[in-house]
């Protein structure tokens, strides 16, 4: 499938493919990430994750369901922060 998907797009931009040069891609699964029990923390885990990945942290394991809340709540604010005014409510 991967092989296929990647053909694909070559096709589409435009350039041939070379049937006799398709490689098939090894696909391996990612270790040591945090896992979610619930689905509707799959967006605040994956936020979590590039920024860790995006400052070199590797130890993600204080992201978890049990703080997933504040994870939100300090993304939340932080969105909040980077978008007012410094002169709102003044």
């Amino acid at each position: 499938m991967t092989v296929l998907i990647s053909n694909l797009l070559v096709e589409s931009s435009g350039d041939e493919v070379d049937k006799v040069k398709m490689i098939p891609f090894e696909i391996e699964q990612a270790q040591g990430l945090p896992k979610t029990k619930h689905p509707f923390n799959c967006g605040i885990f994956l936020v979590k994750i590039l920024e860790c990945q995006s400052l070199k942290i590797g130890d993600m394991t204080k992201i978890n369901d049990d703080n997933a809340l504040e994870l939100r709540r300090t993304l939340s604010c932080e969105i909040f922060n980077q978008f007012v005014d410094e002169n709102f409510g003044k």
